[in-house]
Formats: C-alpha cells, structure tokens, sequence
C-alpha cells in the first residue's frame, strides 16, 4: 500500500490497477473513483481537496495508522443462488456443488484449486468475519463496507454494530452490499447515529429476468423493500442512500434498458460492471444479431457514462462460439426446464 500511495501520488498509472484504468477509459466507474468518493463524500471520484493529502503530507513513506476502508466479508451465507455465482459467495452454491463434484462447472473451480470446498469452510470457521470485524473496530476507521453472502441476514452483526460508541459511530460510513431481500426500514431503524448509511443493491434486471438470474429472488418484494426505504429516508434525521449495482452480462444486457428506466423513475443512482467470470456467461456469449438489437437499444437510450461504457464494451467483444455452446451446457444444468427460453425469447435461436 506504501508503494502504491507512493506512485499514485507522482501520477504513475501502475499495472496493478489496470482493471480500474481499464474501467474509467470506457466512462465506467472504478473501485478507485468509487472509494475515494466514499472517502471524500462527493461524486467528483478526487481526494485532491480532502483531509487526505494533509494527513499523508508529514507520513514517513505513506505510512498509514488509519483505516480509510476497511471491506469485511463475513461469511457465504446468503438466501440467493445466482446463476454467476459460486461456493465461496453463497451457503446454497456450496450445498449444490459439494454434493456434485464432477459436475463441469463444478470442476471450473475445483481442477484449479483443490482445497477449494476445504478452503471455504476454513475461512468462515477459523476466523470468521464477525472476529475480522473486532479488529477493524480497534482502530478509527472512515468507511466500513459489509459483504457476504448475504450480510443483512446476520442478527450478531447488526446487533454488534449498534453497539458501537455513538461518538465512533457518527465518524463511519457504513456500506452494505446487500442482494435487497431484507426490509432496508427495519436495518436502518436498528442501526442510527452513523455518519451515513449506504445500500448497494445487486440487481440484474427487473421482474422475471432479474428472479432467474437471482435464483430466491423475488422481485416484487424487492421493489417493495427500495420503495419503503426511499419513503422512510425522507422522513428520517439519519443519512441515508441507497444505490442500484447491475453486473452485465449474457442473460441480462437485452434487458438493461428496463432497469435504467425503474431507477430513473425513482431518482435512484445506478452504477454497472462487466461480468468477466464465469466467462460462459459474458457478453462473449451473445450473437452478433442479438449484439445488434442490443446496441440498437442502448442508442435509444440517454447516453451517460453508463450506457458509453456498455456500447465501447460491446464493440471490443467478440463472439466466441465455444463459450456461446458452454452458456447452453450451463443453462441446461442450471435450468433443466430452460425457462430461459420463456423468460427471453431472444435465446430460442442459439438453443436450437
């Protein structure tokens, strides 16, 4: 981190961030522009005008005594199975492919790490994320950034973070990353008296596409828990905000449209990343006619950085027919009744 601070502040581009350069060069937003915007409180993605460089200005060699942002994943429990997901992200993957360990998809994982399932069950057994959590909490952090699973499920966390000195409290940006399922209201009445309070919402599409991307989503009752939230933040002392993160890939990039449009309905920030693994379910998968009716599309649409970002995407990749017939494998295995085809029509074509 010494080294890193040391170049970035003499404007070096180093190659351990490529993947964030990679993403600003195309108008996406970046884990780098991302947490400087929690660090800093803005949307300019720049610490140039904070407290930052002062506080470095008299560290030795970057030295830091601070935790800017600490991110804790607490364990893989999580009521969802998505399709692009896997054993270490979610408690009901690792039910499924434990039970499977031949399966193709499966052995993706496993061939190349066979520690894999063992690995798993060290990590949230050995030192969980609740202990991880203890040692964060010794030391004055700004940003803290829950992951799972699904972290909203976890009675002991929030209780534990409710505990927290109201005079530390009111110093942290506390950041759920969150698939939507939990009433937002309920956690937010819970947890009061942090600097602010932020929801990031993994959401794939609207309706049917997004419940069968999500296996155990339920959207109606994920639009319903958004909804409440944007209620009570008005009426509520606390700060509070709630954004909207889409990864894009294969099954839901015809469908982007209709989840812009929700989110400006209801005045909520989005944000999109490209999906790169599994890469049978990138955009790699997807046709070239079906390419063309989706930047068909997205021209339609207002072009913000998102929407930029996604058309220079699209234009850089190539359709890879050995990935498009290792998509069809997967979905026949993922869903034998290739309710896809019910689901999107747009992939009656390849499946045939």
């Amino acid at each position: 981190m010494q080294y890193l601070r040391t170049e970035l502040t003499e404007g070096n581009r180093v190659s351990e961030c490529n993947r964030c350069w990679d993403r600003e060069a195309v108008g996406l937003e970046s884990t780098r522009q991302y947490t400087n915007n929690v660090i800093a409180n803005s949307r300019t993605g720049s610490i140039d005008n904070t407290w930052v460089p002062i506080y470095f200005k008299n560290k030795k060699n970057y030295l830091n005594d601070l935790i800017l942002s600490a991110d804790i994943k607490l364990n893989n429990i999580c009521n969802f199975s998505c399709a692009m997901c896997n054993a270490q992200d979610s408690s009901l993957i690792y039910n499924e492919w434990i039970k499977q360990p031949n399966n193709e998809f499966v052995l993706d994982r496993t061939t190349k790490n066979l520690g894999y399932f063992t690995e798993i069950k060290d990590a949230y057994q050995i030192k969980n994320g609740m202990q991880v959590l203890e040692e964060v909490l010794k030391h004055p952090v700004k940003a803290l950034k829950i992951l799972g699973g699904e972290p909203l499920l976890n009675p002991k966390l929030l209780k534990r973070l409710s505990e927290i000195p109201a005079v530390k409290r009111k110093k942290i940006d506390l950041i759920f990353i969150t698939n939507g399922s939990v009433d937002l209201v309920k956690v937010s009445k819970q947890l009061t008296g942090f600097y602010n309070i932020y929801y990031i919402v993994s959401i794939e599409a609207t309706g049917a596409v997004q419940d069968y991307i999500r296996r155990g989503s339920n959207w109606m009752e994920i639009e319903k828990n958004i909804d409440n939230f944007l209620n009570y933040k008005q009426q509520c002392a606390d700060r509070l905000e709630v954004e909207i993160h889409c990864t894009i890939q294969a099954m839901n990039i015809m469908h982007y449209a209709d989840l812009k449009q929700w989110c400006q309905t209801r005045n909520i920030r989005h944000t999109v990343g490209i999906l790169q693994s599994p890469n049978y379910l990138s955009l790699s998968v997807v046709p070239n006619e079906f390419k063309q009716k989706v930047v068909t599309i997205l021209k339609s649409l207002t072009i913000d950085s998102n929407v930029q970002g996604l058309l220079s995407v699209l234009a850089d990749t190539d359709y890879n027919t050995d990935l498009a017939e290792k998509f069809v494998r997967f979905i026949k295995w993922y869903d034998p009744a290739l309710k896809l085809l019910e689901v999107d029509t747009s992939w009656q074509e390849l499946f045939k």
